[in-house]
């Protein structure tokens, strides 16, 4: 039972990855596909759309990024490693997953510096998001467990 769910979760978070990068990339054909038009690989269809190989690719990449952070936030191989760590970690690998996959599939002409620092402008906005995020619910969840541990101590004060 316990295979199934890991594996379910797994499936899950390529597919929530997968949706959000292909909402991204929507958003950028909608507004600049037909001026990309032949500069990217991603761009072959203008603004009519993605092309099915450049979603596949991208269904590549984002298999890719779950395992890499699967590995990284397990228990199992990084037991003692902080979660800072995990976290510095998980941001070069995705940096590293992401510009080997726009290198190989041709989503940014290497020729054209101005693309790859619009990439990276990008990521930076999509990792500050995400990090943003990731606290947040850090600290939320901290909250919640002092709490419970105050309870706790409170509880078992009273039963001396």
């Amino acid at each position: 039972m316990i295979e199934k769910l890991t594996l379910t979760k797994f499936i899950t978070s390529i597919l929530i990855a997968f949706s959000i990068s292909i909402l991204g990339i929507s958003f950028f054909i909608f507004f600049w596909g037909d001026s990309a038009y032949g500069l990217s690989s991603m761009f072959q269809m203008g603004s009519k759309g993605i092309a099915l190989p450049t979603l596949m690719q991208v269904l590549f990449c984002e298999t890719l990024l779950v395992c890499s952070r699967g590995i990284l936030f397990s228990k199992i191989l990084f037991k003692h490693m902080r979660i800072l760590w995990r976290t510095i970690f998980m941001l070069i690998s995705f940096l590293l997953v992401t510009v080997a996959c726009s290198v190989l599939f041709g989503w940014f002409p290497i020729q054209y510096p101005s693309a790859w620092i619009s990439f990276f402008v990008s990521a930076f906005i999509c990792v500050t998001m995400a990090s943003l995020v990731m606290i947040y619910k850090t600290r939320k969840e901290s909250v919640k467990y002092e709490k419970l541990l105050e309870q706790y101590k409170e509880e078992h004060k009273k039963g001396e």
